[in-house]
């Protein structure tokens, strides 16, 4: 973090607690207004500026903050000061704030800028778990450009700019074809043609890997109907969908519509699946079992 000339830092601490729309609980949410005001009170410094942007979000100008040790110092305060739940009608209320920060010169010119950033590094702490983080130009480069790919496949998605590719799979002992591998290929508008290792990770993380992999199931059992009856497709599968109900509704969809037997589908999952989440994951993968379904562990 390099020091601003006037050594300000702006933040934009927000109170995390879910707010209701119910009469009864619209009084819960006043009191933890009310206590979120207080507590930034007794957070702040007389020399600092505080003002609320939203019921539960507040803006906060530090003053004299010349080096990240020193704002570390004042996030542990601010740590502190929410440490304690509110206390109402004798039912204690926790208060769970995040906070973004970043440097400000103090220029009313530039605050609107300021806190744009410090938006970002609040939705940074947010994704992190993090009490808070401070804006980085880098940081913030890298999650734009996430977020431009994550739209760009949303839109390959409706255009139809997927493909797969079969890879062959051969018995090793007769050297006879026995089926494929099914890999994802992006034919973009740039004609361009983009590997999975460089957007399948991004989608991982984010809900897209959902239609993107019930895509890739239904295309390959598709082609998969008009190959010999002697040959099988495998599909990898991100871990984390076969935690989903849907999967199994997925596969059988697509085996019924294209009429193909479920012993020609291998799903591919890795080991790494098989010791998180292990109760749910064997119940998943006895279903898939159940209806014919192949499934291999990569490791």
């Amino acid at each position: 973090m390099m020091v601003s000339p006037t050594n300000s830092v702006l933040g934009i601490v927000e109170l995390d607690n879910e707010e209701s729309d119910d009469l009864r609980s619209q009084n819960i949410n006043n009191v933890l207004h009310d206590a979120f005001c207080a507590r930034l009170t007794g957070w702040v410094r007389p020399k600092d500026e505080w003002s609320f942007l939203k019921r539960n979000r507040a803006c906060v100008i530090l003053r004299d903050i010349s080096s990240r040790g020193e704002l570390e110092l004042a996030a542990a305060k601010l740590r502190r000061v929410f440490k304690e739940p509110h206390y109402h009608l004798g039912k204690p209320l926790p208060l769970n704030v995040t906070a973004g920060f970043t440097e400000y010169n103090g220029q009313r010119t530039d605050l609107e800028l300021a806190l744009q950033q410090a938006g970002i590094a609040l939705n940074q702490a947010r994704q992190s778990e993090n009490l808070f983080k401070v804006f980085s130009p880098q940081k913030a480069k890298s999650i734009r450009d996430e977020n431009k790919l994550l739209e760009s496949m949303q839109l390959a998605l409706e255009r139809g700019e997927f493909q797969l590719y079969y890879q062959p799979k051969v018995h090793a002992g007769y050297r006879t074809l026995i089926g494929a591998e099914a890999l994802i290929r992006w034919h973009n508008s740039e004609q361009q043609v983009i590997t999975p290792d460089k957007f399948i990770h991004l989608a991982e993380k984010h809900d897209i890997i959902r239609p993107i992999t019930w895509w890739v199931i239904k295309s390959a059992v598709n082609n998969l109907a008009r190959w010999p009856d002697r040959l099988s497709v495998a599909v990898n599968i991100c871990p984390s969908l076969l935690l989903e109900d849907d999967i199994l509704a997925v596969v059988t969809d697509a085996l019924d519509l294209f009429g193909v037997k479920p012993s020609r589908l291998n799903l591919e999952v890795t080991e790494k699946i098989m010791i998180d989440n292990q109760d749910l994951m064997l119940a998943q993968l006895a279903r898939l079992r159940d209806i014919g379904v192949k499934i291999s562990i990569d490791d």
